[in-house]
């Protein structure tokens, strides 16, 4: 069963015959901060108690088992919402505690000095590497919030690899971190409560495998596949979007083949992979690439997209019964778990 909690308070339980809400709703995503939306009569014992955009004052959504021993968070955030309709009942829209990271700002900032003489450029150095700059965006936010949306580093599975980063538009913190941590590195972020404190994790290959398996026959209940085909890319024509040193092109490096990337070869102002040409045929784009200082610099960041990009990326939609539910034994799927799938009529496993 499902229980709803606000500041610790019962908002939802099944088993109370007054602490009850209805049409609760959770959409959760990875690197997203999720919703939680529900109604709630007039008569509920906390109606109009609940404060909105407080992170002192939080809801949790939680699994549990029939004695209301909770098994998984789900869901833990602040109330954006709280609109009235006419019979008085209260449509109430939570967003996940990740959201906090949107409350602060990133002043500009680059992991390599700013040279040049145009203006706004930043005086602030952040660290180059990958765990590095990912922790320092983080230290950034704390240092604008109070204690209730400050955040403590908990695992962080990210490398010391280096990277080259640099902004001047004050993007908000929680946009940074999407666009250039996560999107970027391909990794995770987790947050969750440990004795008070908010966390967030940086896992590289999102959690653990779940406690059981989504099977044809047991709890499959819907089965599609999509094919994004139109968004496959074979030829990138890379641009250097701000440098600290003049001009980057392509032009003094030679035509051929790619070292260190097999597949990937340089004429004149692009660069093509030959696999997905000779698939697909030339499909260009130009691309920009954020503060890249040098043409192998240039020329690495093209072949990396290359080698995704030129792929055609295949997504599972599956709906499926949570087994926990029917049998206490087995443990719940959580957000980030890797889920085996096995059906025999689609040839999936």
């Amino acid at each position: 069963m499902y229980l709803i909690t606000y500041d610790g308070e019962v908002l939802h339980d099944p088993r109370d015959a007054v602490a009850r809400v209805t049409d609760a709703t959770c959409d959760l995503e990875a690197n997203t901060s999720g919703t939680l939306k529900f109604t709630m009569a007039a008569d509920h014992p906390l109606y109009g108690s609940l404060a909105a955009m407080s992170a002192d004052h939080e809801v949790v959504l939680s699994q549990a088992d029939q004695d209301g021993t909770v098994l998984l968070e789900l869901f833990r955030g602040r109330i954006t919402d709280a609109g009235e309709d006419m019979k008085l009942e209260r449509e109430i829209t939570c967003e996940g505690c990740l959201a906090y990271l949107a409350d602060s700002i990133v002043r500009p900032y680059g992991t390599y000095e700013d040279t040049t003489d145009e203006a706004p450029g930043w005086t602030t150095i952040a660290p180059g590497t990958r765990r590095g700059y990912a922790e320092w965006l983080i230290e950034q936010h704390n240092r604008q919030v109070d204690g209730s949306k400050y955040f403590k580093i908990g695992k962080d599975e990210l490398d010391d690899t280096s990277v080259t980063r640099s902004s001047t538009e004050y993007p908000d913190t929680l946009s940074e971190l999407k666009d250039k941590v996560l999107t970027a590195f391909g990794c995770y972020a987790r947050t969750y409560v440990q004795d008070g404190v908010h966390y967030i994790d940086f896992l590289s290959e999102g959690g653990p495998d779940a406690a059981q398996r989504i099977e044809f026959g047991e709890n499959l209940t819907d089965y599609a596949t999509t094919r994004a085909m139109a968004d496959v890319k074979t030829c990138v024509i890379p641009v250097a979007s701000s440098t600290s040193s003049g001009t980057v092109t392509l032009a003094d490096i030679p035509d051929g083949p790619v070292a260190g990337h097999d597949g990937c070869s340089k004429q004149d102002d692009h660069v093509l992979y030959d696999a997905g040409v000779a698939k697909y045929g030339i499909r260009a784009e130009k691309v920009s690439y954020d503060s890249v200082t040098t043409a192998q610099g240039l020329l690495d960041a093209a072949c990396a997209d290359l080698s995704t990009a030129s792929d055609v990326v295949e997504s599972l939609s599956i709906s499926a019964v949570d087994l926990s539910h029917v049998d206490h034994t087995v443990g719940p799927i959580g957000l980030l778990d890797w889920v085996r799938v096995i059906s025999p009529p689609h040839g999936v496993d």
